[in-house]
């Protein structure tokens, strides 16, 4: 018996063997055993057990089905089925990490497992003469097959996916009832074969694509998209089985990195607990679902403000820098493989940059490029290039006036050689632009012609067909632009005379030589985005796109409450999509009456528009009575729409009366609740004369934007008092809630008045050191006398009432108790000189 136990080999064919004795698992050692030409219907339980064997020879049996048992082979590489009755197999058989080689020819199968391209080792397969009417698609996954036999089979069509088989040598497909045109290219040879499948599996994804494809709806130039993540998935991967959110919850300082039709979301500060992640989540525009991705390698740790750029060479992410969650700076790259979502930490060599955050990056020809940044010596302006195939740090000498140091700066190749670099912050936010010639090494001076962007940082920009875009960004009070503007940059608009480039002609850029540079002017042009505001929103340019993702749509609705995206517990799910070169021109696409407002407003320096923009966008931070409308709110503005349309019919050249304005967050309040009944604690504006006399001192008063036409906002008092500044109509709101906490009846009163009154322009009335002639001071003092009492309060709020009206349209009286008013005379009509005589 122990010489029975070292048997290695064991042959047991021909036999008529029905079964094998249960001690025959007795022979763990046994590496090869031969069972060909026997009666087994089933394999044999002892079988099972031989973990060591290497080698099954059951050819010629009477097996019709094949169990499960088979899996604990573990080191079977030769498995011999051949005629047998099989009609099926066990989805077992495709767990064999070792098997090499698969005969199953001469049986009646009618199909094979779906998973079996997922034998890694299996370099051949013979599956001819069953009844095969097609073969699985996961047989384009085996890496290491060599030859397939599927001759003499019922086959129409050949899985496409074969086509990407690398290690294919030999594909027999005779017999069969091939379609014509597979039948054309089989007998063409393996290599036309294997290109035919290729083609067909590109066409039949494409279809797969677009059947697959969420169903976009038009919004003006864009398409908008619903975007879904599944709460809970199991996920299998080479490396293990995870259970994954796939909600990419909303969060800060995290990178977005577009990859053609896939966009990576890496790293940031979620919203909803402040957790410093380092997650990577991705989306596909052919599917608008978002992914969690579980990785493997040397992950880095969670991280805010840093930066990351795509390799195209090795198909790659890069990180750099930012903030983990101690606060502490970080300097360290991290590079992760896109195919195999692999990290690694590659050794790097040369003089490494300080630790930072909020620096600017962008790729170019096997460099990342990296600029600025905010370290723990303050903001820098230092340019490195590090080398993505041998990892080395150098910085190269420019020559030239550089950035001032900066933050949050935007950057982009544009033109093959050129770094351009936009914005940022420092103390201030700015607004200029600066250019480096790779090939000169040299700063260029750039200035706008024209129209200048705002300043801005934290924003984008992208060099598509000769125009440089920008978009986003946080302006100077710190909220969310979606402005967006683009300049020409012909290709030669920055060549140096006497270089290998220079150019013949300049467009749109005008570049002319000082002190031997070049001096590069941008004519910038506003564009209409056509974005409304969002509680949050990304953005990228890419290609000539532009592509936002957003919390929910006008035009698609919102699937999340605003709590829960206050909370942040929100994902984006709504992506939408334009091309750049579909906007118009923000000149064409405003209206006659709001570029007249525009006109106005530039004369007469109000910002008031800035201020509710900023407002608008974060919107966030206010009371949640400012941004949405209870019940009894909706049933008013219900009210007053058909009031409002009534109106119309019955005085249809009458102008409607602002009853439902826009409060600063931009929603619709009724007028009326926009007065709020306000006592502070300070008993001076307690009186008529107090909150006068602190409104018109408080707040900086702005005319009208538009002189002929009612504010499209009218905010709260709480904001107007933040901003400290007011049109009239904000100065007169201010005024009457104060008014009316302090027991007064007050009013707001609109009307049109002459531009002097308005203005309280006084250089048409003479000087009130001037004598009056005798004839009519004593009937001016008696009307003067008959206007406003001496002393009384009315003389405080006429003051205040010309004081106050700070634009051609100004709107505003204030009275008190049961009696208010003044009478008018001619001789107080504005504009109407009076005869004065010099005292002697």
């Amino acid at each position: 018996m122990q010489r029975l136990l070292m048997v290695l080999v064991l042959h047991a064919r021909s036999n008529n063997l029905t079964n094998l004795p249960d001690d025959l698992s007795d022979l763990r050692l046994i590496r090869v055993l031969r069972l060909k030409y026997n009666q087994l219907k089933r394999l044999p339980a002892a079988v099972a057990k031989l973990q060591q064997l290497i080698v099954l020879e059951l050819s010629g049996n009477l097996i019709n089905k094949l169990d499960s048992s088979i899996a604990q082979l573990a080191s079977l590489k030769e498995l011999d089925l051949s005629g047998n009755v099989l009609t099926e197999l066990p989805t077992a058989l495709a767990t064999l990490p070792k098997l090499e080689v698969l005969r199953l020819e001469n049986n009646r199968l009618e199909s094979l497992p779906e998973n079996i391209g997922d034998l890694p080792s299996l370099t051949k397969l013979d599956i001819s003469t069953n009844c095969l009417r097609q073969l699985p698609s996961s047989m384009g996954r085996l890496k290491r097959i060599q030859r397939i036999d599927a001759a003499n089979n019922m086959l129409v069509r050949v899985p496409p996916a074969m086509g990407h088989l690398k290690t294919i040598k030999e594909l027999n497909l005779r017999y069969n009832n091939l379609d014509d045109k597979y039948k054309a290219k089989a007998d063409e040879g393996l290599s036309r074969l294997l290109a035919f499948l290729r083609e067909e599996d590109e066409r039949e994804r494409q279809e797969e694509i677009e059947r697959l494809r969420p169903i976009g709806t038009a919004a003006g130039p864009y398409m908008e998209y619903r975007c879904k993540a599944e709460p809970s998935q199991l996920l299998k991967t080479d490396f293990g089985e995870f259970t994954v959110d796939n909600r990419c919850w909303i969060r800060t300082g995290y990178t977005l990195t577009q990859v053609n039709n896939m966009v990576y979301v890496f790293g940031g500060q979620l919203v909803k607990d402040g957790t410093v992640s380092n997650e990577l989540f991705w989306m596909t525009s052919e599917r608008m679902e978002w992914h969690a991705q579980p990785t493997r390698g040397d992950r880095p740790s969670g991280r805010y403000g840093h930066v990351a750029v795509y390799d195209p060479d090795h198909h790659a992410l890069v990180v750099f820098g930012g903030r983990n969650a101690d606060k502490r700076r970080l300097a360290d790259i991290a590079v992760l493989d896109l195919d195999t979502f692999t990290w690694q930490r590659p050794p790097i060599s040369g003089t490494a940059p300080s630790p930072r955050e909020g620096a600017a990056a962008a790729y170019h020809a096997g460099h990342m490029v990296l600029f600025g940044g905010h370290g723990t010596g303050g903001r820098t302006n230092d340019l490195m290039l590090l080398e993505l195939s041998g990892w080395t740090w150098q910085q190269p000498n420019t020559t030239g006036t550089p950035p001032s140091p900066r933050s949050h700066a935007a950057i982009t190749v544009g033109n093959g050689h050129y770094v351009i670099i936009h914005g940022g912050r420092n103390n201030f936010v700015l607004e200029d632009m600066h250019v480096l010639d790779l090939l000169t090494r040299a700063w260029v001076d750039a200035s706008p012609k024209g129209t200048c962007p705002p300043p801005r940082h934290s924003h984008s920009l992208h060099m598509h067909n000769e125009w440089l875009y920008l978009f986003n960004g946080i302006n100077e009070l710190g909220a969310s632009t979606v402005t967006l503007f683009k300049a020409h940059l012909p290709r030669n608009a920055l060549d140096r005379p006497g270089s290998p480039h220079t150019p013949n002609a300049a467009s749109g850029a005008d570049g002319g030589e000082t002190g031997g540079g070049v001096v590069l002017q941008l004519d910038w042009q506003e564009l209409d985005p056509e974005l409304p505001y969002n509680k949050n929103r990304a953005g990228v340019m890419q290609q000539g796109q532009l592509k936002c993702y957003q919390l929910g749509s006008n035009m698609l609705g919102r699937t999340m409450n605003e709590d829960d995206a206050e909370k942040g517990l929100a994902y984006w799910d709504v992506h939408k999509v334009a091309r750049l070169d579909a906007f118009k021109s923000k000149a064409s696409a405003v209206s006659d009456r709001e570029a007249g407002s525009k006109a106005s407003r530039s004369q007469s320096g109000s910002t008031k528009s800035s201020r509710v923009q900023h407002t608008i966008h974060s919107a966030g931070k206010m009371p949640l009575s400012y941004t949405t409308n209870n019940a009894k709110e909706q049933k008013m503005l219900a009210y007053i729409g058909d009031f409002q349309r009534v109106f119309r019919e019955l005085y249809p050249y009458r102008r409607p009366m602002p009853l439902a304005p826009l409060n600063e967050c931009g929603v619709p309040k009724f007028v009326c609740t926009t007065l709020r009944p306000s006592l502070p604690p300070f008993h001076e504006l307690y009186t008529l004369e107090g909150c006068a006399k602190f409104v018109s001192e408080f707040l900086t008063v702005e005319p009208l934007e538009d002189p002929l036409h009612p504010p499209e906002h009218m905010p709260s008092p709480m904001s107007i008092l933040t901003w400290q500044a007011a049109d009239p109509f904000d100065a007169a709101t201010v005024l009457c809630s104060l008014l009316l906490g302090a027991g007064y009846n007050a009013y707001m009163v609109m009307g049109y008045a002459a531009l002097a009154v308005t203005l309280n322009d006084q250089s048409e009335t003479e000087c009130p050191w001037l004598q009056e002639p005798d004839s009519t001071a004593a009937a001016t003092a008696n009307n003067n006398a008959a206007d406003v009492r001496p002393g009384s309060p009315m003389n405080s709020a006429t003051q205040h009432r010309k004081s106050m009206a700070g634009g051609p349209a100004s709107s505003t009286t204030i009275t008190r108790g049961s009696k208010a008013g003044s009478d008018s005379t001619a001789a107080d009509e504005p504009g109407k000189r009076k005869k004065y005589q010099v005292r002697p």
